[in-house]
């Protein structure tokens, strides 16, 4: 056993726990997770923070992005919910679970504190020092710290609340809001907290204030209130606005603006009157942004807001105008769909085609003619496709999108999926028994008679005459037909109560089929009989997609994505870094494949989408002796290599690499593992996205009692 040297030894011990290397965003830029909170240093230095770990930086007003994502010791990706910073160096970041991140770099790193809490959500964080801060949790909690979060102590106010935000003038003299109305106030740094009266019962979800007497909070239904009196008094303003409005800020008593579901208010008196800088009350925007979370200002003049979708927006004329930082697209994107590693299209809401001829890195719109959500695309070979979608919506290419024509389905409902095994013979299906036909590429389609009214979500066929179709009519089964689709036998999967999304056959006998909570049923005698396999989850799964016989992938709600590398025996949670639905995926190989959802993402891995276990054949597994780190191979390499470990007990787990001067490059795996042998890559990229130059690399391996070190050489 090889124990590496203490210099080495420190930096595992100081690894960041920050990860993101198997997944790439490659739309939206940069990422398209709901950001919940923002902290601006200047005009061009900011911070944002939310949902799946998301940490975004700028430096130079957005030209250029830093995007991590925060994993628990567990693996899975935690929301963050604020961020507050006492200077360019010094900050807080709070989350789900009772997550409490610090920085002292500006954000470069970040190391996690103890808050004591494991079953309450920290939603507001505020500290008026290096020192004493607080922050604030549901079940009515308010933490304390006064050594800089390296021990924070709790306060149970005995409101049962959900807090929201927290608020210090000074370090005995602060606020906080939450859910009935609730206003707590504290003239002893916290010791004691005295309620006061808002006059209202909603939601109340940010509060600022600019000296002890004059403050306001925002909050459900568009209502914002003020007090010039530390609180004892709250009078309501006058916003001519009924949005939620989640962040308010102000500059001076006069200049302030709060953001809101569908618009960003602005004040020069006070609060007495707010204009609508951004949005109208038809719940329309200018930018396609569905909803705005925070808003933060500088000056009179600069200032950010960020929201859901991963919006972000700046302004230098106090938001007379807005630039909008954020590219790509905001659709929810239904399906995907490549014929190699380069050509692919991706469909969505409001009739979206995009194409891509570079792997995803870059993607263009086509005129789809339709404003309809399309819930399917199909390509037989680089020309010829096509989209399926709601009322009926079928179109066909013949030049690989470069124009589409409308085709005559006959049907008004929506069709969810479609599927040609060759150039002629095809099959689309769709909600209340739409199962239509078409054997001259879709210049004609037939709806194929049936006696149940079911509806149907997936299909597919292995070859012209064996295809399964997936359905539900408030219980999970399949249909199958062995002759081309003229007889089709209805076949009871699994739970009665749930919803069958997604089928898949890799052959005649062997197929998976996925749905609602979190279920997977597989077959092995062509769908006789189905057995369900075991996940992490219980959320719903959208699709399911296998490369061969062991390699497979199932997507679905909240950023769900789950990976079997032994024909499901085994299902793993890959942490992707998206909290988005994601409705499908697709895969070329066993390690290249995308996944698309909401606001826009699209997701890609050329590494297989992460860790997995290297167990294949099924049978159980013999526990390790004792630690081990292979060589990685190939090595060199360029530009990925492959790195297996055991692991003799369940324990806590590290691997990252360094460069030979001991500089922090990239984190592969951080999380807690079931004894076993396991495999991981390194796709020779730093953790901030970019391929690091030729050299020499060390990856280390931690847990608590063992660590050891390699070398592995990177050619390009």
């Amino acid at each position: 056993m090889k124990y590496f040297n203490l210099l080495f030894l420190l930096l595992a011990i100081q690894t960041p726990f920050l990860l993101g290397n198997d997944w790439v965003h490659q739309s939206p830029f940069p990422q398209g997770n709901i950001l919940r909170d923002i902290h601006l240093f200047d005009e061009d230095k900011m911070i944002a923070v939310g949902d799946a770990g998301t940490i975004v930086r700028t430096t130079d007003g957005g030209l250029t992005w830093d995007v991590k994502n925060y994993n628990g010791e567990d693996g899975t990706e935690v929301d963050l919910q604020a961020v507050h910073f006492i200077n360019a160096n010094s900050g807080w970041i709070v989350g789900m679970d009772g997550l409490i991140l610090n920085t002292t770099d500006g954000g470069n790193t970040w190391s996690k504190q103890e808050s004591g809490l494991r079953f309450n959500d920290l939603f507001g964080v505020y500290f008026v020092n290096s020192q004493s801060g607080w922050a604030v949790a549901n079940g009515g909690i308010i933490l304390k710290t006064t050594d800089g979060g390296q021990n924070w102590t709790h306060k149970i106010t005995g409101t049962g609340a959900l807090l929201f935000d927290i608020f210090f003038i000074n370090d005995e003299r602060g606020w906080c809001i939450g859910n009935n109305g609730i206003i707590l106030t504290t003239a002893n740094s916290g010791s004691s907290w005295q309620r006061q009266d808002s006059g209202t019962d909603t939601y109340l979800y940010s509060v600022y204030f600019i000296d002890e007497n004059i403050g306001w909070v925002s909050g459900l239904g568009g209502i914002i209130l003020k007090s010039i009196d530390s609180g004892n008094h709250w009078s309501r303003l006058n916003s001519n606005s009924v949005s939620e409005l989640h962040g308010i800020y102000f500059i001076n008593q006069d200049i302030g603006w709060t953001a809101g579901i569908n618009s960003i208010l602005h004040t020069t008196d006070g609060g007495a009157t707010w204009i609508e800088l951004y949005g109208d009350k038809n719940n329309e925007d200018l930018y396609g942004i569905k909803g705005l979370l925070a808003v933060d200002f500088i000056d009179s003049n600069y200032g950010w807001t960020v929201g859901i979708g991963g919006a972000i927006l700046k302004t230098n004329n106090g938001g007379e105008d807005w630039t909008n930082l954020k590219t790509g697209s905001d659709s929810e994107l239904q399906s995907i769909f490549f014929i190699d590693t380069q050509t692919g299209w991706t469909v969505g809401s409001a009739g979206t085609i995009l194409k891509t001829t570079d792997g995803g890195y870059a993607w263009t719109s086509q005129i789809s003619g339709s404003l309809e959500t399309l819930n399917d695309v199909f390509f037989i070979n680089s020309e010829k496709g096509w989209v399926v979608g709601k009322n009926g919506v079928l179109l066909s290419t013949d030049d690989g999108g470069g124009t589409w024509r409308t085709l005559t389905s006959n049907s008004v409902n929506h069709i969810q999926a479609i599927q040609f095994f060759d150039s002629e013979a095809g099959w689309a299906v769709g909600l209340n028994s739409i199962l239509l036909n078409t054997i001259d590429g879709g210049e004609n389609w037939s709806q194929v008679p049936v006696n149940w009214n079911y509806d149907l979500y997936d299909v597919h066929f292995i070859n012209s005459q064996l295809g399964w179709i997936a359905g539900s009519n408030f219980g999970w089964f399949s249909l199958k037909t062995v002759d081309g689709g003229d007889q089709w036998t209805i076949v009871k999967v699994g739970n009665p109560g749930g919803i069958c999304t997604s089928v898949y056959f890799v052959n005649e006998k062997k197929g998976w089929s996925v749905g609602s909570n979190g279920q997977i049923y597989n077959t092995s005698d062509g769908g006789v009989t189905w057995s369900e396999q075991e996940t992490e989850t219980f959320y719903y799964l959208s699709q399911v997609y296998f490369y061969d016989a062991l390699n497979g992938w199932a997507a679905g709600q909240r950023g769900t994505f789950l990976r079997t590398t032994n024909g499901g025996i085994s299902w793993q949670l890959q942490p992707i870094g998206t909290s988005n639905f994601l409705n499908d995926v697709f895969f070329v190989n066993a390690e290249i494949g995308w996944t698309v959802g909401g606001a826009g993402t699209i997701l890609k891995t050329a590494t297989g989408g992460g860790v997995v276990s290297v167990e294949q054949d099924g049978r159980e597994s013999t526990i390790p002796d004792e630690f081990y780190l292979s060589q990685n191979y190939p090595n060199p390499f360029n530009p990925n290599t492959t790195i297996r470990y055991e692991l003799p007990k369940d324990t806590h787990i590290n691997i990252a690499i360094y460069n030979i001067a001991g500089q922090h490059i990239a984190t592969l795996v951080n999380q807690r593992q079931a004894a076993g042998k396991y495999v991981t890559y390194w796709n020779s990229k730093d953790y901030t996205g970019d391929y690091v130059a030729s050299g020499i690399y060390l990856y280390v391996l931690k847990t608590h009692e063992f660590v050891q070190a390699k070398k592995l050489a990177l050619i390009r």
